[in-house]
């Protein structure tokens, strides 16, 4: 009987680590959708023009 409640509250830790860990995720790809879009065509930008130089 003492472990049921146990089990429960672990089980809603563990949901509650899993959905902020899932948020963190997310967020983390849709910032860096947002940096390659700018960062990453300057980057490219910058290795074509070393690549065009050394071709």
């Amino acid at each position: 009987m003492s472990g049921r409640p146990f089990s429960i509250a672990s089980r809603l830790t563990l949901a509650s680590i899993f959905v902020l860990v899932l948020f963190l995720y997310l967020t983390t790809a849709a910032l860096e959708r947002a940096f390659e879009r700018s960062a990453v065509q300057g980057i490219q930008q910058r290795l074509n023009a070393y690549f065009y130089r050394w071709c």
